[in-house]
């Protein structure tokens, strides 16, 4: 099983025990980051995006627009 989480803090001990390896990636410098954005930016729109364009992508991503899904049993 390979899991990913920026929450490590937040394991329990005895969670992350069952890890046989665990590796930690650091966060991209300012300009990796940019880089990356760069180059999938033009996959999602098909052109270079406008402003308005990357303000409606910001939207469509933003978590506070709809309802949160939660995980696990629903009662």
């Amino acid at each position: 099983m390979i899991a990913t989480t920026n929450l490590t803090k937040n394991l329990d001990s005895a969670f992350e025990r069952r890890f046989l390896y665990k590796i930690e990636f650091e966060k991209p410098e300012v300009e990796t980051r940019k880089a990356i954005w760069r180059s999938l930016i033009i996959g999602l729109s098909g052109k270079t995006p406008s402003l308005e364009d990357m303000i409606k992508f910001c939207d469509e991503e933003s978590l506070g627009k709809e309802a949160l899904k939660r995980i696990g049993f629903i009662r």
